[in-house]
């Protein structure tokens, strides 16, 4: 299970109200992640110009260009498009390193996220609990077995609802 990201490319004007107010103009490339955060990336470094972090509000009106207003508490960003050369809303995951695989197999990717393994396809989140680590190997449901540490050969599935568990 995927979230759409919203990108918006092209010049526009960055306005920063907040800890220490800002104002950036240029040709950039805003992105409004899932969670409402807004990041407004130009050419240089790796660090967004003007962010703001998973907004209390988010408002992004069309009308005469794109604008994007993102308010928490005493800190507002409004992004106002004087040109728009791009926009488009691609699906985005949780990315992590893979694990579970098994040789040749691409249609079901995992990856290990946070303690936990995520299906990529689904999206769905499985816990891992301490101690635990994911093998390269597949339970007969398709999901990544698991070696809890108290033994060596203590293999389960991922999924404790599955058949397969102990």
């Amino acid at each position: 299970m995927t979230d759409s990201m919203r990108v918006y490319a092209g010049e526009c004007t960055a306005v920063y109200e907040g800890t220490v107010d800002r104002t950036a103009r240029g040709h950039v490339v805003a992105l409004v992640k899932p969670d409402d955060t807004v990041l407004v990336h130009d050419r240089d470094g790796y660090s967004p110009a003007v962010w703001l972090t998973r907004p209390a509000s988010l408002d992004i009106d069309h009308g005469d260009g794109p604008r994007i207003t993102a308010i928490d508490g005493d800190q507002r960003l409004t992004v106002r498009f004087h040109g728009v050369e791009e926009t488009f809303s691609p699906a985005v995951s949780v990315a992590g390193v893979p694990v579970g695989s098994t040789a040749g197999e691409t249609d079901r990717p995992f990856v290990r996220n946070r303690g936990s393994v995520v299906d990529l396809t689904t999206g769905n989140r499985y816990a891992l609990s301490a101690h635990s680590a994911v093998l390269n190997a597949r339970c007969e449901c398709g999901l990544p077995l698991i070696r809890v540490e108290r033994t060596a050969d203590d293999q389960r599935c991922l999924d404790p609802a599955c058949e397969r568990a102990e």
